[in-house]
Order: C-alpha cells, then sequence, then structure tokens
C-alpha cells in the first residue's frame, strides 16, 4: 500500500494507524491523510459532486490516474486529507452549518426522474409492514397485560401511555394516505445527492467543511431530514430552528412532505427483559414521539387538496 500510496498521491508514508477495518489515518512526511476502503460505484458520486458549486463536503484526493477511487489487492480505496477536530463541539453552530449546507446539495442537484408503480408500491408496502408490525408489538403486549395479575411498573406504565403509541400509529397512517394522494399527482420522483451520514464529529464549520461523505447516494432528500432526526432523537436540542433553515432554502413537495411525517411517526418500539429498561425504552419512545408531534405542529402545512377533503 505504501508503494501504491506514493505512485498514486506522492506521498511518503511514515506510519499506518489503523482507526477502523475501513479506515486508516496515513502519517506523511508531508501530512496526514484518512483511507478509507469504499465501494467502486462511489467515483460516478464523487464526480458527480465535483461538478455542483458546493465545495463544503471534502472530497477525496484525485490519484495520478485522474481517479477519485482507487484500486489495491481487491478493495476500493480514497485519500483525503485529514483535518483535525473541532476543539469544542459547538452543536449548535454545526447543526446550523449542516442544514444549510445539505439543504444547497439538495436543491442544486435536483433532478426530476421517471420511477414505475413498482417502485411506489415498494414505498407504501414497507410503510403498511412497519405500521403492522407496530400495531402487532403494541397488541401482542396489551394482551399479555389484561390477561395477567400481576402488573410490573414497566406494565403500568405501558398501560398508561398505550394511547400514545396507538395514536402515533393512527398518524402514521393518516400521512401514509396523504402521500399516496399527493404521489398520484406527481409525474416524476424528484431525486438529489444526498449525504445520510450525520454526525456531529463529521461538521467542521471552522474549515467550513463536512467530512465522512462515502455514504453518498442519489435518492429523495427526506432521506438526509429523517437521517438527522433520528440522531437527534434523544438529544435536548431542538431541531426546529434548523428544520426552519433548510425548508427556506429547498421547500418540500406535498408528497415529500407526507412521505417525511409518515416516517417520522413511526415510533421506535423495544421491549427489554429488565424493568428499568423497559421504562427508559418506553420514554424513549414517548420523547420521539413528542419531539415528531412538535415538528408537525410546527412544520406540517397540508395541501389545499387535502384540506378540502378533510
Amino acid at each position: 500500500m505504501k508503494k501504491k500510496l506514493y505512485e498514486q498521491y506522492q506521498v511518503e508514508v511514515q506510519s499506518m494507524i489503523r482507526k477502523s477495518d475501513q479506515v486508516y489515518l496515513i502519517i506523511g512526511k508531508n501530512g496526514k491523510y484518512i483511507l478509507k476502503y469504499v465501494k467502486n460505484h462511489m467515483e460516478n458520486l464523487y464526480r458527480r459532486l465535483s461538478l455542483t458549486t458546493n465545495d463544503a463536503f471534502l472530497l477525496p484526493l484525485k490519484s495520478r490516474d485522474g481517479k477519485y477511487v482507487e484500486y489495491f489487492e481487491e478493495k476500493y480505496f480514497t485519500l483525503t486529507p485529514y483535518l483535525e477536530e473541532e476543539a469544542i463541539l459547538s452543536y449548535d453552530i454545526r447543526l446550523s452549518f449542516f442544514m444549510k449546507t445539505i439543504a444547497k446539495l439538495h436543491h442544486s442537484t435536483l433532478y426530476p426522474m421517471r420511477v414505475g408503480d413498482q417502485y411506489f408500491e415498494e414505498t407504501l408496502n414497507y410503510f403498511d409492514q412497519q405500521i403492522e408490525s407496530l400495531q402487532n408489538e403494541l397488541d401482542s403486549r396489551m394482551e399479555r397485560v389484561e390477561k395477567e395479575d400481576y402488573h410490573s411498573p414497566a406494565d403500568w406504565f405501558f398501560l398508561s401511555n398505550y394511547h400514545h403509541f396507538s395514536l402515533a400509529l393512527k398518524e402514521a397512517s393518516k400521512h401514509v394516505n396523504r402521500f399516496e394522494e399527493e404521489w398520484k399527482k406527481e409525474s416524476d420522483l424528484s431525486l438529489c445527492l444526498t449525504y445520510q451520514n450525520f454526525s456531529f464529529e463529521h461538521i467542521l464549520p471552522s474549515h467550513g467543511k463536512i467530512i465522512a461523505i462515502e455514504k453518498m447516494a442519489i435518492a429523495p432528500c427526506i432521506y438526509d431530514l429523517y437521517d438527522v432526526f433520528l440522531h437527534l432523537k434523544n438529544e435536548t436540542i431542538s431541531l426546529k430552528p434548523y428544520l426552519k433553515d433548510y425548508l427556506d432554502i429547498h421547500p418540500l413537495k406535498p408528497f415529500e412532505q407526507e412521505w417525511f411525517f409518515a416516517l417520522l411517526f413511526l415510533p421506535p418500539l423495544e421491549r427489554k427483559k429488565e424493568d428499568i429498561e423497559d421504562i427508559a425504552s418506553l420514554l424513549n419512545t414517548l420523547r420521539y414521539i413528542k419531539r415528531s408531534e412538535e415538528i408537525a405542529t410546527e412544520f406540517y402545512n397540508p395541501s389545499q387538496t387535502t384540506k378540502e377533503q378533510e
């Protein structure tokens, strides 16, 4: 590998420090680099990203052969300049920078794509399966609790909050139905470059960069919004002001809005064996639902057709 790096990047390797199975820190004579093993198809995505005016995402170095992704010993890899992490984790500054940056990325790389009915049916089937699975989980637990004479503190907590879980699923179903109606009005699906690798450690505002772009994909923009929401579901930081920043730059179409909120109202349900852990898990689900409701109250704007139907 040292010889390969010198031939393709003129990097004289002094040492290689393993960070994970896929990531190595390269100490070179003239600087530090990150070597990552990636999938071959990333070459096309990186080329597409390089053609945009958005330079906030840290691209890998080009090799002597003009490639972003190189090959060595049956593996594909990239080499990227190493940037020091921020000294202080300023969540608000990082999140603001990230949301505005991905909004610009989505807006500048947006393109329509015709998709068949199969894609639409697969999306609806996914929602149907998720809602059915979550509802079955709620119903089976309720049946068990009703049959047993002894109720643990976790059982009582579940019983007292059952209506919150059930209402979330009803809300998800409502948005799925509206998503189906709004989709019928669209002739194309809007796709764009998406990041899908949110982490505060990847956001470096002082450098003006977002790193770790190896999970980029061409997909609906809401995938990035949902990814951020999932990562912040147990955080105290509010997503509302940062989501506003995003929507000011890249508003969602009606069908995308319904799609996003249908995802948001699928509550994570995970039953734990120990009572204390089970109560903690239920509390996390309630917090998730509350955050979903807060965002829906602030930003949900049904189309005129939906309002008339209601």
